[in-house]
């Protein structure tokens, strides 16, 4: 296991003897993290020298700022020249998320606007993007506002898919031509996946 902020890592490759040939290692990579985003790595097959028993290859891990799942990087060894396999032809590095979730939050604490304005339109944000799909609920705490009458704005949740960073609620105004006072609709979010209240 390696942590996404660690820089690198190497992954050694053994001779059981000594060899007086080069040995070429061609070696393949698969598993969930994707290169450049995760990790880079050296193409190539890996060269143990004549008269050297070891050699690594160097895994160079990406921190790319995003809260997701840990990630594999599988590597798998092929037929050498001037070798053969051994036992174990395949090593895994889990690549360690160390980026926190991000926070959720509306865009502005208050605003207001005319009843004949049209719909209210709040924006809610996440502090950076994720790599994880995000969700969150939402619904009226209070306020002076008479729900179907004033207003319409049903209970709901968001969700913001990897990468994504805005979305907004509308709440559909009624203009019902009576001169009043002016009336209030207090939302919060609630219950978020993936992120934490801002």
């Amino acid at each position: 296991q390696v942590k996404e902020s660690a820089g690198s890592v190497a992954i050694g490759v053994e001779l059981s003897a000594v060899s007086g040939w080069d040995v070429a290692v061609p070696l393949m990579v698969n598993g969930t993290a994707r290169t450049p985003s995760n990790y880079r790595i050296t193409p190539g097959p890996l060269v143990i020298k004549a008269g050297e028993r070891r050699a690594s290859v160097m895994v160079q891990v990406a921190a790319n700022d995003l809260n997701e799942d840990d990630k594999t990087m599988v590597m798998s060894m092929g037929v050498p020249t001037y070798g053969v396999q051994g036992k174990v032809v395949a090593s895994t590095v889990t690549i360690v998320n160390t980026d926190p979730e991000p926070s959720v939050s509306f865009v502005s604490a208050g605003s207001s606007g005319e009843e004949k304005s049209g719909p209210a339109r709040l924006e809610v944000k996440l502090s950076a993007p994720s790599g994880k799909p995000v969700t969150v609920g939402y619904g009226v705490t209070g306020g002076t506002a008479i729900l179907g009458k004033d207003y319409a704005l049903p209970a709901g949740v968001l969700s913001f898919e990897p990468g994504e960073t805005s979305k907004t609620i509308e709440i559909d105004i009624k203009n019902h031509g009576i001169y009043d006072d002016d009336k209030t609709i207090a939302l919060a979010l609630k219950d978020p996946k993936n992120a934490v209240l801002g």
